[in-house]
């Protein structure tokens, strides 16, 4: 991201929401940035290329069970 990266904004968005749930999303294959971004109150951190099991989260956090 152009301004800051996804620590740095998750970081932000848990301070001004802390009920908000995050998702991470990555290309870097890093423990080190996975584990910083769990840190700063993402629920979970993936790599760009598991579509199926993103769905899968937002499936089991959504309300309804349904994700379209």
């Amino acid at each position: 991201m152009p301004k800051m990266d996804g620590i740095q904004s998750t970081k932000q968005i848990k301070a001004a929401q802390p009920a908000i749930r995050v998702i991470g999303l990555t290309v870097i294959n890093d423990k080190h940035v996975m584990d910083a971004m769990k840190e700063v109150g993402a629920e979970t951190v993936l790599l760009k290329d598991e579509l199926k099991e993103l769905h899968e989260a937002m499936r089991c956090w959504s309300p309804t069970g349904y994700v379209n």
